[in-house]
């Protein structure tokens, strides 16, 4: 079982926390986990944490995949947000549901779950609570909150 997983919006994305063994390079627990995240509809994944996934494993799997690595505790560029939103929307169209994911699934995946909120046109204020209700604990610092209002300021000044 994925730690942390859940769907914010339904069949569409999702977020977790690390995949167990993705870190510590059990390879048959990584294809177990790809194979459960199969069975949930999953064919994007979107990795922040600083060590990406074996792609070795991930190539036996009908999964795309995205590394974009962020500090724990951090907040992500702009420039980060603008990739993750573009390749998380591209893949959404295609029928690619995407799962992003951190350690704990929190900070970093909520602030990019809540940026993708944002993007559909929901204020960053009802995004992070949405988050936060599906997901107690998301956005851990302010400068993830900051952050995510600073990226709908500027998305509504297009």
């Amino acid at each position: 079982m994925i730690p942390n997983f859940g769907w914010i919006m339904e069949k569409k994305l999702a977020g977790s926390g690390d995949v167990a063994g993705w870190q510590s390079g059990n390879t048959s627990i990584v294809r177990q986990n790809l194979a459960w995240l199969e069975e949930q509809g999953l064919r994007a994944i979107v990795t922040l944490t600083e060590s990406s996934l074996d792609g070795s494993v991930l190539n036996e799997f009908d999964i795309v995949y995205k590394h974009m690595p962020i500090t724990d505790m951090s907040a992500p560029q702009l420039s980060s947000i603008n990739e993750f939103v573009a390749f998380s929307g591209d893949c959404i169209e295609r029928n690619k549901p995407v799962l992003v994911h951190c350690s704990a699934g929190l900070g970093r995946t909520g602030t990019m779950l809540s940026c993708f909120l944002v993007n559909t046109g929901m204020d960053p204020l009802d995004a992070i609570t949405k988050v936060r209700q599906t997901r107690p604990g998301s956005v851990e610092t302010l400068e993830q909150e900051m952050r995510i209002i600073e990226y709908a300021d500027l998305r509504g000044s297009d």
